[in-house]
């Protein structure tokens, strides 16, 4: 295209000037009026009409080149900004998907940022929690304070939870215990237990429920590696008063979590959570998009 707008603009312009030369010598030999060397006698009227004639002709024959260079150009001109255009709009997409990646790395970033937080927080408690218990010293035969510290807390909390359960239990019929009363002796016996021993545990369940609130508005491959993360920080006691925790009628928000990722699939299941696992639906116990147990050799 560019070479056909040179050829066309060369043509152009060599016709021009032998418009110009034809003119410039008829001029020459009309006033000339040299019959050496031409036996031609031309008057004004005929020197215009060939002027007009076939000068003029060549003449416009240019100005049609030139015209169709000046199209070409133009094309030329068009395409060249369509070019610069498309690689414009080109690289703007590139730099918003950059930016997008960059914006969902940055996102991703912050949620294992605020995860890993609330799960320092969650071991921060764990330690910090202490538990204080009057036994018989065997030698002695005298009554000696003990303290528990960190996790192993949460075993001496689950054994007065469980002196709390049998206490209400022995006051059910000897004809049978049915569902509605385990949820009773459940509901009166923990709560009595978390009465008394609030100020150690409140904090732990709420940062419990609060790591949950926050994995449950994860996406789906960062949900599967929250959950695997805090599954490994929970004992076999601390499982077992989240699993009592959330039968009470105060915590049905963990309840629904429980049953929503399978919390309890990994659950040691003593006499007396045998006798309550019922409690909660199957789905508290095995859930094929949210399985954390890992099988030993």
């Amino acid at each position: 295209m560019l070479k056909n707008r040179h050829i066309s603009e060369r043509v152009a312009v060599l016709f021009m000037v032998i418009g110009v030369l034809i003119i410039l010598l008829s001029l020459g030999i009309s006033f000339a009026n040299s019959e050496q060397y031409f036996n031609v006698e031309l008057s004004l009227g005929e020197f215009g009409e060939f002027i007009g004639g076939f000068v003029g002709s060549l003449w416009s024959l240019a100005g049609i080149l030139l015209f169709y260079s000046a199209l070409v150009y133009q094309r030329e001109e068009l395409a060249e900004q369509k070019g610069i255009l498309v690689t414009q709009t080109d690289a703007m997409i590139f730099q918003s998907k950059e930016l997008e990646r960059q914006n969902d790395t940055l996102q991703k970033q912050k949620q294992e940022e605020t995860f890993f937080h609330l799960l320092r927080f969650h071991i921060d408690l764990v330690e910090t929690l202490t538990f204080e218990s009057n036994d018989i010293d065997m030698q002695s035969g005298k009554m000696q304070k003990q303290q528990v510290r960190g996790r192993n807390t949460f075993g001496e909390f689950y054994n007065v939870f469980k002196r709390f359960y049998s206490k209400y239990l022995e006051h059910l019929s000897d004809a049978g215990v049915d569902e509605d009363s385990l949820k009773g002796v459940i509901e009166t016996s923990y709560t009595s237990f978390f009465t008394e021993f609030r100020y150690e545990l409140g904090h732990y369940f709420r940062n419990i429920i609060n790591l949950l609130l926050f994995i449950d508005r994860a996406n789906e491959e960062d949900k599967h590696f929250f959950l695997s993360i805090l599954f490994s920080q929970i004992s076999v006691y601390e499982m077992s008063l989240i699993f009592f925790h959330g039968l009470t009628s105060e915590n049905r928000d963990l309840k629904v979590f429980i049953e929503k990722y399978a919390l309890m699939q990994d659950l040691y299941q003593d006499d007396l959570i045998k006798l309550n696992i019922n409690l909660y639906n199957d789905s508290a116990y095995k859930n094929e998009n949210y399985d954390f147990t890992y099988d030993i050799d």
